[in-house]
């Protein structure tokens, strides 16, 4: 009697993405610790690892330079105009827009609106929250 053969073994280790996805360049840089815990405490804060933060500063001070081709956010060259577009979109023109439609729907400015609400003692103040 002939055994079943085994099924095969699951590999260990992320399952592989997409290949235009994958990053094949390493680059190293010595840093000052004090740097390092600035990295650190950031990335934290947005649930990153500091490789990644490090590269969305790299990425997102890249696209803000004049001439520079834009990159998404893993670092590939946008090929589409509509994402090179939106990614020339800087995010305070967003909340110019944002404050626009604010306007025009409720008749005041979110940052009036704000300073009405301090000047009125409607906002919290931060030695309230002892």
């Amino acid at each position: 009697m002939v055994s079943k053969p085994s099924p095969p073994k699951k590999s260990a280790g992320r399952r592989p993405g997409p290949p235009e996805d994958v990053r094949t360049e390493r680059l190293v840089v010595r840093m000052h610790p004090d740097l390092v815990e600035s990295l650190t405490e950031r990335a934290k804060v947005y649930g990153v690892s500091r490789s990644s933060m490090v590269e969305r500063i790299l990425i997102g001070y890249l696209n803000m330079q004049q001439g520079q081709h834009p990159l998404d956010l893993t670092g590939r060259f946008l090929k589409s105009q509509a994402a090179i577009e939106a990614m020339k979109t800087a995010p305070g023109d967003e909340w110019k827009l944002f404050g626009k439609r604010n306007l025009r729907l409720l008749g005041i400015e979110a940052g009036r609106a704000a300073a009405l609400r301090a000047d009125e003692g409607l906002t919290p103040n931060a030695e309230d929250e002892d």
